[in-house]
C-alpha cells in the first residue's frame, strides 16, 4: 500500500506540473473566453487532483497499517521512482496531437545575450552568425560541429543572402572602422578558405547615404562558384572557392549598390539612385540595365528574387508608394505591385533583426512571388501570392500568427508563424502556384516554457524536422533547437 502511495504521489506532482504547465503556456488563462487549452489540459487537471486526495488516503492508511513507519517512507519513495517513467506517458498519450517535439537544443551561448545577425543552410549543416562569429551545428548528430571566430576586434556587417556549394560570405571589420575584409567559409569543416581586402569600401556602409537604414546586409552573394563583392562604385567577382579574381564590373559615378544578389544564371545589383543591374556571373558583362519606374530617386531598395528579377523600392517623395517592381529577362518592367493595395499591405522584410542579411518574408519562384501580407487596416497576417507576369494576386491564405519567416524550398514555400501566446511556432510549406498547404507542422510546447525566442529563423532540415536559429540566447530560448 505505501508503494502505491508513493506511486499516487509522483502521479500527482507530474499532472500538476504538465496540466498546468499547459495552461502557462497560452498565457495563464484558456477555455471559456480566453484562448483554447492545449489537447489533454483538461484531463491532465483532473487527473492531478484525483491522484493528490488518493494519495493522501492511501498514504494515511499505509503508515497505519505498516510496521514500522520507516519502512513505509521506503515503499513510498521506492513507489515514487517507479511511477515516474508511466506518468510520463501517460502525460504523452494525453497530450499527443501530431505536433513535433523538441528533438535537442544546442549548448548555452557564450557570452550569453548575443543576437544573432544572419544564418545560412548547407544540407544538414545550419550556421548561426553573431557579430564576433560563426558556429556551424550538425543536425544529423546532433551536435556543436565547428565555430569560427572573426580576428581581433572585428565584427560581421554582411553575409552573402545564402551559401553557394557550401561557401559563406561574410564581410567584416573593426566595429569603430569600414567594413573592408571578405572571409569565405566552407561550411562543411568552418574553415577560411580565403580572405580579400577590399581597396575602397562602399561609402554607402561608412555614411548616412541609405536614409533610415541604418542595416549594412546586401554587400556580397554567392553563386554560381562566384562571389561578389561591394566596393566603392564597382562590383569584383572572385572565384568563391579559391578567391581569385574573375572581373571587375563598375556600378556607375555615384551608383551606391544597396543590395546584391546572385543565382547561377545572373548576378543582380540594386543601386541608391534607382538602377537595376544583370550581370552574368562568369566574366561580369552586363545582361541588361534598367530604371526603376518611380519618378524620384529610391531611397531604400531590396532585392526580393531573381529568375524573374523582383526588386522592392520606395522613394523620397511623401506620396512614392513603396513597390515590388519585376523585370523580364531582357530587363523590360513587367509588373508593378503596390505595397499598400486595396485590401491588403504586403509585408516584405522584417527589418528590425539578423541585421547582417536582410531577413525577407517574400520569395520569388516559378514567377510567382510569395509574400506575407496584412488584411487592410488590421494585423492580421496572410500569405498570398501574385504573378510577376502581370501583377495580378492569384491565391492568399490566412495564417494564425505573425510571419516572422519566409523561404523557398526545394517543394514549395516555407513559411514560419511566431510563438505568442496560445500558439507555438508553426511550419506551413505552400505550393506557390495555388497556395495549397502542402505541409503543416507545429511544436509542441514545453510545459510553460519555450525554447523559441519571437525572433528566430527556420531551416528545414529533414521531412517534418526543423531547425529554429534564436536571434537571441537565454537560459530558455538556445542558440539553436532542433525540432521534430
Amino acid at each position: 500500500m505505501a508503494v502505491l502511495a508513493g506511486l499516487l504521489a509522483c502521479w500527482a506532482a507530474l499532472f500538476h506540473y504538465y496540466g498546468w504547465g499547459l495552461v502557462s503556456d497560452v498565457g495563464g488563462e484558456c477555455g471559456d473566453d480566453g484562448p483554447a487549452c492545449p489537447t489533454g489540459t483538461a484531463p491532465l487537471i483532473v487527473l492531478a487532483f484525483v491522484c493528490t486526495f488518493a494519495a493522501v488516503f492511501v498514504l494515511i492508511a499505509a503508515l497505519a497499517l505498516t510496521t514500522p513507519k520507516r519502512l513505509a517512507i521506503v515503499l513510498a519513495a521506492v513507489g515514487i521512482g517507479a511511477a515516474i517513467f508511466p506518468g510520463q506517458s501517460i502525460e504523452r498519450a494525453l497530450t499527443s496531437d501530431g505536433r513535433v517535439p523538441v528533438a535537442w537544443t544546442a549548448p548555452p551561448d557564450r557570452p550569453a545575450g548575443m543576437a544573432a545577425v544572419a544564418m545560412w543552410q548547407h544540407g544538414t549543416t545550419v550556421v548561426r552568425i553573431r557579430p564576433d562569429q560563426a558556429t556551424g551545428y550538425d543536425t544529423a548528430k546532433p551536435a556543436t560541429a565547428w565555430t569560427f571566430t572573426l580576428p581581433g576586434t572585428d565584427v560581421v556587417c554582411s553575409a552573402s543572402p545564402r551559401p553557394d556549394a557550401g561557401v559563406g560570405l561574410l564581410l567584416h571589420g573593426p566595429s569603430d572602422a569600414a567594413c573592408a575584409t571578405v572571409t569565405a567559409l566552407d561550411l562543411g569543416t568552418g574553415r577560411a578558405l580565403w580572405t580579400y581586402r577590399i581597396g575602397e569600401p562602399d561609402r554607402a556602409l561608412t555614411n548616412a547615404l541609405i536614409k533610415g537604414n541604418d542595416k549594412q546586409s546586401g554587400k556580397v552573394a554567392a553563386a554560381g562558384g562566384v562571389a561578389v563583392v561591394v566596393e566603392h562604385e564597382k562590383l569584383q567577382g572572385l572565384d568563391a572557392r579559391t578567391g581569385a579574381p574573375l572581373w571587375q564590373a563598375a556600378t556607375g559615378e555615384n551608383q551606391y549598390a544597396v543590395d546584391v544578389d546572385a543565382d547561377a544564371r545572373e548576378v543582380v545589383v540594386a543601386t541608391l539612385g534607382g538602377t537595376v543591374r544583370s550581370l552574368s556571373p562568369a566574366d561580369g558583362t552586363e545582361r541588361w540595365a534598367a530604371k526603376l519606374p518611380r519618378p524620384d530617386k529610391a531611397t531604400s531598395v531590396a532585392i526580393i528574387g531573381t529568375g524573374p528579377v523582383a526588386v522592392w523600392h520606395q522613394g523620397q517623395q511623401p506620396r512614392s508608394n513603396p513597390a515590388v517592381t519585376a523585370f523580364d529577362g531582357s530587363g523590360k518592367a513587367q509588373a508593378d505591385i503596390p505595397v499598400t493595395g486595396a485590401d491588403e499591405d504586403l509585408v516584405i522584410g522584417r527589418w528590425d533583426r539578423f541585421g547582417a542579411q536582410l531577413p525577407r518574408l517574400s520569395a520569388v519562384v516559378g514567377g510567382i512571388m510569395v509574400t506575407a501580407a496584412k488584411a487592410a487596416g488590421t494585423d492580421e497576417y496572410r500569405v498570398s501570392g501574385y504573378s510577376l507576369a502581370d501583377g495580378r494576386r492569384v491565391w492568399s491564405q490566412d495564417v494564425d500568427r505573425t510571419v516572422v519567416g519566409l523561404r523557398a524550398e526545394a517543394g514549395g514555400v516555407l513559411v514560419a508563424t511566431d510563438a505568442s501566446y496560445g500558439s507555438s511556432p508553426r511550419m506551413r510549406t505552400f505550393e506557390p502556384g495555388t497556395g495549397k498547404v502542402l505541409r503543416d507542422d507545429q511544436m509542441r510546447e514545453v510545459h510553460g516554457k519555450s525554447p523559441v525566442d519571437s525572433k528566430y529563423a527556420v531551416a528545414p532540415v529533414g521531412p517534418g524536422r526543423y531547425a529554429v536559429v534564436n536571434e537571441t540566447s537565454t537560459p530558455t530560448t538556445r542558440p539553436l533547437v532542433l525540432i521534430g
